[in-house]
C-alpha cells in the first residue's frame, strides 16, 4: 500500500466527499479513508496509482461545496510511503 497525506481540509469534509471526489475522477482507492482534522491518509495499491492522484488533484479545489472561505485547496506533497514499486 502507498499511504497519501491530504492536507488543508476544511474541517466540514467527510471521509465520504473525499471517496467522492477520488472515485468522480476515477483515482480508486484501494482501502479506508483516516480522515483527521483539517488532513486525511487514503491508501493506493501501487505507486503509479498513487502518483496518478497527486497529478490530478494537487493545488485544485478540495470538495467545492464545503470551500474554505480563504480558498484553500487540496495539500497533496509528492511524498508517498509504502513498500517500493
Amino acid at each position: 500500500m502507498n499511504k497519501l497525506y491530504i492536507g488543508n481540509l476544511s474541517p466540514a469534509v467527510t471521509a465520504d466527499d473525499l471517496r467522492q471526489l477520488f472515485g468522480d475522477r476515477k483515482l480508486p482507492l484501494a482501502g479506508q479513508v483516516l480522515l483527521k482534522s483539517g488532513y486525511a491518509f487514503v491508501d493506493y495499491p501501487d505507486q503509479n496509482w498513487a502518483i496518478r492522484a497527486i497529478e490530478t488533484l494537487s493545488g485544485r479545489p478540495a470538495v467545492p461545496h464545503f470551500r474554505h472561505p480563504l480558498g484553500a485547496t487540496l495539500s497533496i506533497p509528492f511524498e508517498i510511503s509504502g513498500s517500493p514499486p
